[in-house]
């Protein structure tokens, strides 16, 4: 191991030792979670000096949620730190100052927070948001820390982010528009947005409820064909019955005469009932779908979800 990582891993085991007679001497309960503490912090310190440094502020974070040593809060920050996870070093490095601000630590912790914010500085991507109209409000949505609030400025203006995936927002009012590019360390992106009605998300709304004129014209329809088959075989008996008297009828014959004679008149009474149907059937379907015409194709382009927080593109694994 370097002499100066071991130094420094050294320096923060004599911190878990140092900062403890600050608080009060643990009861028994207290002394059960400070020994898991230990021994989650010294696993953690084993993959601190392996150099997996993203792994150990995981196990510094289960130490310091198992017995609230102010150590172990420190030791998130430096694992970041060396991890060159800047934001993260500069957050948890914050919230070590901002609990413990009487902590021995104090000016170490402060110093190291400074050098960390610098670097993280140096880091970021610029991003010129210019939007047409101006004074829309621009947001940085990546969120990869997964912490706070997304940075903000009125347009014209300039937001600094982090490299890698970033999401920008423009809104005013009800419209709004997102872009997404991928920044290099220290990259300039100058974005340019025009808002308009078609910059917003637009949601097709749901046509006017044709069932009732789908009913009708589907009776109208069916009754069209009972209507035809019926006047076909209204003709086949008509037809039957006239071949009947080009000839002398014997009684056989009439009767049969009859029955063609009737099955025709019955056959024509159903047709015309079916043909009434189908008219009466296509009256009411177009009547009622011409009702409902005014509301087709509307769709919703006031899309009013508010302006926030929303799942990010990309994030850190942790925390």
């Amino acid at each position: 191991m370097p002499s100066a990582l071991r130094a420094l891993v050294v320096s923060m085991v004599v911190l878990v030792t140092a900062m403890r007679p600050v608080f009060a001497a643990p009861n028994d309960t207290d002394r059960q979670r400070q020994a898991r503490a230990v021994a989650i912090f010294e696993r953690g310190e084993a993959q601190f000096v392996d150099g997996r440094y993203d792994a150990a502020a995981t196990l510094f974070r289960e130490a310091y949620e198992t017995f609230e040593d102010p150590a172990y809060l420190l030791n998130i920050g430096l694992a970041f730190e060396k991890g060159e996870r800047w934001p993260l070093a500069v957050l948890w490095y914050d919230r070590f100052l901002q609990r413990y601000p009487k902590a021995p630590q104090v000016p170490e912790a402060q110093r190291r927070r400074a050098a960390a914010a610098k670097s993280r500085d140096a880091a970021r991507a610029i991003v010129m948001v210019v939007s047409t109209p101006a004074g829309a409000l621009a947001s940085d949505l990546t969120a990869r820390d997964g912490e706070g609030e997304p940075a903000r400025c009125v347009t014209p203006c300039r937001l600094a982010v982090d490299p890698g995936p970033v999401v920008i927002q423009v809104a005013l009012g009800d419209l709004r528009a997102e872009r997404t590019k991928s920044l290099s360390p220290g990259e300039r992106w100058d974005l340019e947005v025009t808002l308009s009605a078609s910059s917003v998300p637009t949601m097709p709304v749901a046509g006017p409820d044709r069932t009732a004129a789908w009913v009708a014209l589907g009776v109208g329809g069916a009754a069209l064909v009972t209507g035809i088959v019926f006047a076909v075989l209204a003709k086949g008996s008509y037809d039957d019955a006239r071949a009947l008297t080009g000839r002398p009828l014997d009684a056989d014959d009439f009767a049969r005469f009859g029955r063609e004679r009737d099955a025709a008149k019955t056959q024509s009474l159903v047709a015309d009932l079916g043909f009434l149907g189908a008219l009466t059937g296509a009256t009411i379907g177009t009547v009622l779908w011409l009702d409902a015409h005014d509301d087709i194709g509307a769709t919703n382009v006031t899309d009013r979800a508010p302006l926030g927080p929303r799942m990010p593109a990309a994030r850190a694994s942790w925390p």
